[in-house]
């Protein structure tokens, strides 16, 4: 038994640290409507006439808008009031839901940059999150710096912050006499949304955030932190009855030329031209329906994706991780995660080809896709290291992913992966969970099974006497977490002949267990720390 202590160095780490330009004003002088926001149900009228966005708000639209006042400072205060003031107002058309916000401030304290997208989290940022489907499990989240730089995402209760997500929308912004003003205009085909031309409710945060001497987080509605669920804890929008997001379609072809030139003798040889040498490709999305889309792809050409950021390799036993950044692979990635990473599209290095199909049917989450890929990577892992191998042919991968989502913001869902290369096989299949037991309490699970054939080459290469390994994994993370206390119990058995060659694990044949605990103090407003 191989018992892995890094649960107790994290948990020992996180108790001891719980321990320790002027512009003119924006034009909008009436509003259709306004809350209390302890009610978190909000109504959003649609509008007919233009908005421009360009973070002056004087279009006669906005006077009719739904405006929000974001009245309670959520962290470091517990639903305290805000030291600055943020009006937020929203609106909507036929084709795309539009948000703008005034952010009251002193002007030379804030904190703006012109930088990358997703880069502006350091800065001042004010922005919304929605949850289409109100299932309390996920969330689109829109957010603008005072310069207009986009931070978008898709945030889950499961797995966090997943920034790789990007969507195609309008943003503006602008440093005025008396704080920022932002403005945005988010098409639904950017979203999935339901399948229905009555009402709906969708979950809504509106946020703020203002980095001064410690950085404030300021929101719409107050948050308990006995509830450990936060997108359970959004307000709710009602309204966007007959929106209609269109049937998308997105054709991107693309065309490379390349022709180089060498030198027979080295340096002083006459330069040789060789002959050009062409290369196309395409890729398609269609919005077959409003939350279903079907993305296809023929030597996709992935010259824009940028580099990943560069990784030290020295000392390392096991295997570097890379972020996904390829769009199609990216579209529905949320779906196919799992606790165990038992999909790591990475692992599909040059495919030559490719079919998706993902989306979301009321409660019912699909992710499916199938890829040629002209090399064939394997990640070896053991218990003490991992390493890289690469066969010779062609590989075919195909993943099915099945969720359902349940009452109390609670999943169950089924996963196969399967590929192919000549003699070489690799086949995942199980099922996973993840339970909402309470406000506090949490459980999720995953079982797989796996069953796998190497090449006899890299069979005796690295001394395996089985020519078929099959064996299991199991994850199981219980979670306790109140205002005050959390408590935490994991549990994994990885067996040493369990492979998920679509995935990245880098460990097999290990044991854990690890249990711990953290108390969090909260000082007020006039303690020695806050």
């Amino acid at each position: 038994m191989v018992t892995d202590s890094s649960c107790f160095r994290h948990w020992a780490a996180r108790l001891f640290a719980a321990g320790t330009l002027a512009g003119s004003l924006p034009v909008v002088v009436a509003t259709a409507q306004t809350f209390d926001p302890a009610q978190r149900i909000f109504h959003i009228p649609a509008i007919t006439e233009p908005i421009t966005v360009d973070a002056v708000l004087d279009e006669p639209a906005w006077a009719n808008a739904l405006r929000l006042e974001l009245r309670y400072e959520i962290d470091p205060g517990e639903n305290v009031p805000p030291p600055v003031e943020t009006v937020c107002w929203l609106t909507h058309d036929q084709r795309q839901l539009y948000y703008g916000c005034h952010a009251y401030d002193d002007p030379r304290e804030i904190r703006a940059r012109f930088t990358d997208r997703d880069g502006a989290n350091d800065d001042d940022v004010v922005g919304i999150a929605v949850d289409p489907f109100d299932s309390e499990l996920r969330s689109f989240v829109f957010d603008l710096n005072p310069r207009g730089v986009r931070n978008d995402y898709i945030y889950t209760e499961a797995d966090g912050s997943d920034p790789s997500w990007d969507a195609i929308w309008e943003s503006a912004g602008k440093i005025v006499a008396d704080g920022f003003v932002v403005e945005a205009a988010i098409p639904f085909s950017q979203l999935r949304i339901p399948r229905t031309a009555s009402e709906q409710t969708w979950g809504l945060s509106v946020r703020r955030y203002r980095p001064r001497e410690v950085r404030r987080r300021i929101s719409l509605t107050p948050f308990d932190r006995n509830d450990s669920c936060r997108v359970c804890q959004d307000a709710k929008l009602v309204g966007f009855a007959g929106i209609d997001p269109g049937r998308s379609l997105e054709v991107a072809p693309t065309v490379t030329a390349t022709r180089s030139a060498s030198r027979d003798s080295f340096p002083s040889g006459p330069l040789v031209t060789g002959d050009p040498a062409y290369d196309a490709g395409l890729s398609v999305k269609w919005g077959v329906t409003p939350n279903l889309a079907l993305n296809g792809t023929i030597n996709p050409d992935f010259s824009q994706v940028e580099a990943d950021v560069a990784q030290l390799d020295i000392n390392r036993q096991f295997a570097l991780f890379y972020p996904e950044r390829r769009p199609f692979f990216l579209e529905g990635a949320d779906f196919f995660s799992t606790p165990l990473s038992a999909v790591y599209t990475r692992s599909i290095a040059d495919p030559s080809w490719g079919a998706k199909l993902s989306g979301k049917e009321g409660s019912n989450a699909l992710g499916a896709f199938v890829t040629r890929d002209a090399v064939t990577n394997i990640l070896l892992p053991s218990s003490e290291g991992s390493s890289v191998e690469r066969i010779g042919g062609e590989a075919t991968a195909a993943v099915f992913r099945y969720r359902r989502d349940l009452q109390s913001s609670s999943t169950i869902g089924a996963l196969f992966t399967s590929r192919e290369s000549g003699e070489y096989q690799n086949r995942v299949g199980g099922f996973d969970t993840r339970l909402r037991l309470s406000q506090a309490d949490t459980l999720s699970m995953q079982v797989l099974g796996s069953r796998t054939r190497y090449p006899a080459e890299l069979r005796a290469r690295h001394g395996f006497d089985d020519t078929e390994l099959s064996d299991l994994a199991f994850d199981f993370n219980y979670r306790h977490d109140r205002r005050n206390w959390q408590v935490g119990l994991n549990l994994a058995d990885l067996g040493p002949d369990f492979r998920a060659d679509l995935g990245f694990l880098t460990r097999v044949g290990i044991r854990e267990a690890g249990v711990g605990g953290e108390y969090r103090w909260f000082g007020d407003a006039d303690h020695w720390f806050t």
